[in-house]
């Protein structure tokens, strides 16, 4: 009587087979959008041979996290659409942890690379007051431990966390019996936690940390690079105003610094909106997933496409990326100089 009461909650509470299917299509379909995004990036800087230069670095380090959770996701939607899933559902519980792990790692990524422009917009500023930039130069190793904890730290904590939640193949049909919902190899990022986690009692609480993991640096990223890019905005005009009154030109400039900022931060709310907004509901006890499927489908048009669009706004949309990875004359330039030169 107990396990019918709780088939019927699953069934009321949970996505259907067929709506598990429609997002599994989409996800597959933008996945592999971003995965040829992102590749692009990877594979013409990597002929190019010019990784290393400041205006590439950086974008270089994102589309590899954008290229590595696409690949994860293609795989998990891949694996469900096919039925694998329910023959190795193990490797899903792998999947799901290492994109959710590269996808955080793209949230740091784009924090360093806001960072950085800061720091550049400040040299400039340092140099234009004390008529030498030599003072701000020793500042920029500092953004070297940046790229280090950026990979470091989620890859640390998803290998902690998928060691410590880990079971035996057989384990996971006794406690998830297929077609639930909860075993899939899609990284729907925010499930019933009462229903699907009540499944895996000895493991709850860190099914729960895993879920505000994500949700807390894809908030933290939202918050610091808006504070970030306000910044960049203000420093740019301090810089502008060092010369004088702002001319047509000057001003005309600066709008477009305001574009670009503002182009960022819209690329970055528009992908992963739907993914907060269903993670803030997904914390009620009464969360109804059928509910929300349209939430789910929109999540997965937008989120999956981080890569594509990253590519775009970071990378081919932006002029100095497209200068250093086209003229010859940057093809022997120093890497080592100063990974805080890349431009807005």
């Amino acid at each position: 009587m107990a396990s019918m009461s709780s088939n019927s909650s699953l069934d009321i509470y949970m996505l259907t087979e067929e709506h598990m299917k429609v997002v599994g299509c989409i996800d597959l379909a933008m996945s592999l959008l971003s995965l040829l995004g992102a590749g692009s990036i990877l594979v013409y800087a990597g002929i190019k041979k010019k990784i290393c230069i400041p205006e590439v670095y950086p974008i270089f380090h994102l589309s590899l996290a954008d290229c590595l959770a696409s690949l994860c996701l293609l795989l998990g939607a891949t694996m469900y659409l096919t039925h694998e899933h329910t023959m190795v559902m193990s490797a899903c519980h792998y999947i799901v942890g290492a994109a959710v792990c590269f996808y955080i790692i793209t949230f740091l990524l784009t924090m360093t690379y806001a960072v950085e422009v800061y720091n550049k917009m400040k040299r400039e500023l340092s140099a234009r007051e004390n008529s030498t930039g030599r003072k701000a130069r020793k500042k920029c190793n500092v953004l070297h431990p940046l790229y280090i904890m950026s990979w470091a730290v989620p890859l640390l904590v998803a290998f902690a966390f998928m060691l410590v939640t880990r079971r035996e193949e057989d384990d996971w049909y006794s406690i998830l019996p297929p077609a639930t919902g909860c075993e899939a190899c899609l990284p729907l990022f925010h499930y019933n936690d009462d229903l699907c986690m009540s499944q895996k009692t000895d493991v709850e609480g860190w099914e729960k940390a895993m879920k505000y993991l994500f949700l807390g640096p894809l908030t933290l990223t939202m918050l610091v690079n808006f504070v970030i890019y306000v910044l960049i905005i203000r420093a740019f005009r301090q810089i502008q105003m060092t010369r004088g009154v702002l001319s047509y030109q000057q001003h005309k400039v600066e709008r477009q610094v305001k574009v670009k900022a503002m182009r960022y931060q819209l690329v970055f709310f528009f992908c992963w909106i739907p993914s907060l907004v269903l993670g803030v509901f997904s914390i009620s006890s009464k969360f109804d997933m059928n509910q929300y499927f349209w939430l789910y489908v929109l999540q997965g048009l937008t989120a999956p496409l981080q890569g594509f669009f990253n590519s775009l706004v970071y990378g081919w949309n932006r002029d100095g990326f497209k200068r250093a990875i086209t003229e010859p004359f940057l093809k022997h330039a120093a890497p080592s100089t100063s990974y805080s030169s890349v431009s807005l």
